[in-house]
């Protein structure tokens, strides 16, 4: 038995939904960069982290209080399922961030010139 198709109510909640999508790839990004360009605290990067954070709350909240956001079983999203992704969304990214400079503190670079 197949699925049944997904069905946008408009190209906005398409455009929203493909953000929150992509939007999460760019906050691993974002966090893989500062690991690997051992960039300082509070660098230009770590404000793009969690402007793009907070831009992904900001748009998970409008898919579900004006889009009928669904959830993960495909039903319609509450608040409450909002809230569950907004703390999870931004320990996430708090603890993507801190082990990105952790770690990219600790690890030796490599030298350059080869």
């Amino acid at each position: 038995m197949s699925e049944p198709a997904v069905k946008y109510d408009s190209g906005v909640s398409l455009l929203l939904r493909l953000f929150c999508f992509f939007g999460l790839a760019a906050v691993a990004y974002t966090a893989i960069h500062i690991y690997l360009q051992r960039v300082p605290f509070f660098a230009p990067s770590d404000l793009l982290l969690f402007a793009l954070t907070g831009a992904l709350v900001v748009a998970r909240y409008c898919d579900v209080r004006w889009l009928q956001g669904l959830n993960m079983n495909g039903d319609p999203a509450t608040l409450a399922h909002w809230r569950r992704y907004a703390a999870g969304l931004l320990l996430a990214a708090v603890a993507c961030w801190l082990l990105a400079h952790g770690v990219g503190s600790l690890v030796p670079q490599a030298p350059a010139g080869r």
